[in-house]
């Protein structure tokens, strides 16, 4: 009886843990060519949320700007969700950024109707 407590008590402590570990799979810095050959840090703020700055841009008016807002980690869908503004027009979009292998994020904005998929990869 005491080796299956141990056991299961190990397998949740191994599910949280990956569970956790997850979302720190998103921090870094990722390359787009889509949006300006821009380098955007994902990081996790003291707030709980995650951002997304820009560090690098063929537009350089850009860097330094936020892209990525108030985006928060969906465990059960291994995803962020929050809001993505656009740095040359301020125009607001909900947006989901998930992985799509070990190094590559498909960020996806939706504004009403419209819908628009930029895929980003780990910078080296």
């Amino acid at each position: 009886m005491n080796k299956l407590k141990i056991t299961i008590s190990l397998l949740l402590f191994t599910i949280v843990s990956f569970s956790q570990s997850s979302a720190n799979d998103f921090k870094g810095d990722w390359f787009t060519s889509e949006m300006d050959n821009m380098t955007i840090t994902i990081f996790l703020a003291t707030d709980g949320f995650w951002y997304g700055k820009i560090i690098k841009s063929d537009e350089k008016e850009n860097i330094g700007h936020l892209l990525l807002y108030k985006m928060k980690f969906d465990q059960e869908k291994n995803t962020l969700v929050g809001v993505l503004k656009r740095p040359d027009n301020g125009m607001k979009v909900n947006a989901t950024v998930s992985l799509d292998g070990a190094k590559k994020l498909k960020v996806v904005g939706k504004k009403l109707l419209i819908t628009k998929t930029v895929n980003w990869t780990k910078a080296d």
